[in-house]
């Protein structure tokens, strides 16, 4: 499984539109977060990394791919 680390634009609605194109294509979002330092970003899970890719790709939207770290606490 993949997550994808997605730079956002500073303007409203950039969130939306990268959410959109993903649920456009019938790609379910599993998880996300919201994360900034010097720019905005979200991180998402889906159930579809290449459609998820693609979908992100139509836009032009810059992201990044990488596998999705997990971690069982005790």
């Amino acid at each position: 499984m993949n997550e994808f680390l997605i730079d956002l634009e500073d303007k409203p609605g950039a969130m939306a539109e990268c959410c959109e194109v993903i649920g456009e294509a019938g790609i379910n979002i599993l998880a996300g977060a919201g994360i900034s330092s010097d720019s905005a970003a979200v991180v998402i899970v889906t159930d579809d990394a290449d459609g998820t890719k693609a979908a992100l790709d139509s836009i032009g939207v810059s992201f990044t791919m990488r596998p999705l770290e997990t971690a069982v606490l005790h």
